[in-house]
């Protein structure tokens, strides 16, 4: 996704290019799971922590909470600093407004949500797919150089990370 994402803004810096969209990007999610020995000895429930969590998700706007009664999902829409953020927050839990992190009451995760929004596949395997756009005026030939330069350098920079093709 990141590199994906720098990829396409590399792109679009090629003279002539029109449009560069990705397709197959894996969206994330934030998954908490309440311990619940430490919920049951706290005297408080999964949906107790979550007002809190959604009262504090308010304050930073990064998504939507889903669950169970003892986890829940958090559809992530800021950057990577979102977990931490949420392992870090307060949550109050005595009648003297005692609090403990999150993150020591529950396991809070980074995943890819599942089903995943929307696949490409290359091959039979999944694959995330940038499309391209030329403007018609440019002749294609010079602009397919450029563009193999760019990848180049990108492969020669992130070649360990990723597997770049042309299709």
């Amino acid at each position: 996704g990141r590199l994906a994402r720098l990829l396409q803004t590399e792109i679009i810096t090629i003279d002539g290019t029109e449009v560069v969209e990705i397709f197959g990007e894996p969206s994330e999610e934030i998954v908490v799971r309440f311990e619940p020995m430490m919920m049951a000895s706290l005297g408080r429930s999964a949906g107790f922590f979550a007002q809190q969590i959604e009262g504090a998700l308010a304050e930073y706007p990064s998504g939507r909470i889903a669950g169970s009664a003892s986890s829940m999902t958090l559809d992530v829409q800021r950057d990577s600093d979102s977990k931490q953020r949420i392992e870090n927050l307060l949550i109050t839990y005595g009648q003297r407004g005692e609090s403990l992190p999150l993150a020591s009451i529950a396991d809070v995760r980074r995943q890819n949500t599942s089903p995943p929004a929307e696949i490409a596949l290359i091959e039979g395997d999944p694959a995330v797919v940038l499309g391209v756009m030329v403007n018609d005026d440019r002749r294609v030939d010079e602009w397919s150089a450029r563009l193999d330069e760019l990848l180049s350098a990108f492969r020669t920079d992130y070649g360990v990370e990723v597997s770049v093709k042309t299709l």
